[in-house]
């Protein structure tokens, strides 16, 4: 725990007291605890804690032997910044993805593009944070472009998993959403942005803004379709062009939110659609 966290050391007597050596019962430990086992300090609490989400997305891909496992040890390890920021389930889904072999259910699918969501949502709001301290040289400044550095790496790792498992599939067993893409002529950026709106309607971990928020970028679907995925104006009019054959046939709807402040823009899916596509 020690190369994890710098406060450690001061408070290794309290674990060996109270029996908490073990990995698995150190990654199950709450606020409470700690403050049961005597660790005052909220700041040396939150530390520790963050050192054990470290611990328990790292302690998730210990035992495997896929190289790609201990490529995102590695990535995990020297990023404590990213290891806190991804939970379990992004690296279980990662074990599933990182297998050989084709998807074997849609929902496989859709988790592992969920994954990439959710990595491409925590760049976008790390180049943020930079914009935002651009005349800042300070530590927190550094540590978002070093996240930065390590997230696009797993971006292309994800992506490039996607597409073995995809390129080992029969074409009759491809996941629904990709033979629907295909049926459309969608072009990658097309289906970055068809799956943006999927899981803006679905996703379990990547959920759809949330329709109160009072930032346009988080209300307004369309606008950020253009963050995720490198679409210009021009490409995003065209992908919601009305003649476009999806859109002639209601494959997803545009809905208007009118307020005293500006127009909002929502893609819905409707329940049938989602359903099928979920398989």
């Amino acid at each position: 725990m020690e190369q994890y966290c710098k406060v450690w050391s001061l408070y290794e007597p309290l674990f060996e007291k109270n029996e908490l050596l073990d990995t698995h019962l150190l990654a199950s430990l709450t606020d409470a605890d700690l403050k049961d086992i005597g660790v005052d300090l909220l700041g040396h609490r939150l530390q520790i804690l963050q050192s054990l989400q470290q611990l328990r997305a790292i302690s998730t891909i210990d035992n495997q032997d896929e190289p790609k496992y201990q490529q995102l040890k590695k990535i995990l390890t020297d990023c404590p910044v990213l290891a806190n920021l991804l939970n379990d389930t992004w690296c279980n889904n990662f074990i599933k993805l990182a297998k050989p072999g084709p998807f074997k259910t849609d929902a496989n699918y859709i988790n592992a593009v969920e994954n990439w969501f959710i990595l491409k949502k925590i760049e976008i709001n790390g180049y943020k944070k930079l914009e935002q301290n651009y005349y800042s040289y300070s530590i927190e400044t550094y540590n978002t472009s070093n996240t930065l550095k390590y997230i696009k790496q797993l971006l292309i790792m994800v992506h490039n998993m996607i597409q073995d498992k995809l390129a080992s599939c029969e074409d009759v067993n491809l996941p629904r959403f990709v033979r629907l893409a295909r049926k459309y002529n969608l072009t990658d950026n097309e289906i970055l942005g068809l799956q943006y709106i999927f899981l803006c309607n679905i996703g379990q971990n990547f959920p759809p803004p949330k329709s109160l928020s009072s930032k346009l970028e988080m209300r307004n679907i369309i606008h950020t379709i253009s963050l995720y995925t490198d679409m210009s104006g021009q490409d995003i009019l065209e992908f919601l062009h009305p003649n476009r054959e999806y859109m002639k046939q209601g494959l997803f709807v545009v809905e208007d939110e009118f307020s005293t402040l500006f127009n909002t823009q929502f893609l819905v899916m409707n329940d049938e659609i989602l359903r099928a596509l979920c398989g």
